[in-house]
């Protein structure tokens, strides 16, 4: 028996993309193994990351084609006047360029577009992209479209979640706050950005799936019973993160 079924991800994702459910589904055993995602409490906090992230498992690639206004809305320190933001309005990669550029590792001409929110967890920025390259040994760099693969988007996505530290630890005492201040951008300030939207694909995983299958290992156990009930202790987010998926 696998660890999780596409049946499952398809009931906690109703809409989403078949490939994605099948890429996931066909690699879990392996990569949650590998990546010792051992416990239902483990799945259950990667999969709420992945679910909202994507949208429900449907989107791969972050949504970058903003109006002026809108890019003047969400990324204000940016772009302070509608005016500013009009050059990067309805261009994806000019704009992912100009968000981007000189930051997290883009030092060269285009790394905001070559590196801009990808796979299952949005992974971003160049540093981030060596950082997997170094975990995974898959060439990153030079082709980082290989996080959305069938092939690797698993492994990708697994690899760099299970790297914070201290995140499996807090996936088992239930702390979702914690687990998703550390894979989205509320590291430095304990905030969670979408809150509502992470509470909701939580519950939607809990309801999906509620045992592990085996994959020939022993440490497969049950989450804690408290950790089922925690999701609700986080406080609400101040501010949506840089580079949402959904532009406007």
């Amino acid at each position: 028996m696998s660890l999780i079924t596409a049946d499952q991800l398809r009931k906690a994702a109703p809409s989403a993309n078949p490939k994605i459910v099948d890429a996931i589904a066909s690699q879990a055993d392996v990569v949650f193994t590998k990546y010792n995602l051992t416990t239902l409490a483990r799945v259950w906090g990667f999969l709420s990351v992945t679910l909202e992230e994507t949208g429900g498992l449907r989107v791969l690639t972050e949504g970058l084609n903003y109006s002026a206004a809108r890019a003047h809305q969400v990324f204000p320190v940016i772009f302070p006047t509608v005016q500013s933001a009009a050059p990067y309005a309805n261009n994806p990669e000019a704009f992912a360029n100009k968000v981007y550029g000189g930051r997290m590792g883009n030092v060269n001409p285009g790394d905001g577009w070559r590196y801009r929110g990808q796979g299952l967890i949005q992974i971003t920025g160049h540093d981030n992209f060596a950082l997997l390259e170094k975990l995974t040994g898959l060439p990153l760099l030079t082709n980082p479209d290989l996080v959305t693969s069938p092939e690797h988007m698993l492994e990708c996505a697994v690899a760099l979640f299970a790297r914070y530290k201290g995140i499996l630890d807090y996936a088992d005492k239930g702390n979702w706050h914690a687990v998703w201040a550390l894979v989205g951008s509320g590291r430095a300030t304990g905030q969670v950005i979408n809150l509502g939207n992470h509470e909701a694909a939580l519950a939607k995983v809990q309801a999906a799936i509620t045992s592990l299958g085996k994959a020939g290992q022993p440490n497969l156990a049950p989450a804690p019973a408290a950790a089922v009930k925690r999701a609700s202790a986080a406080k609400p987010a101040a501010r949506r993160k840089a580079g949402a998926r959904k532009a406007g």
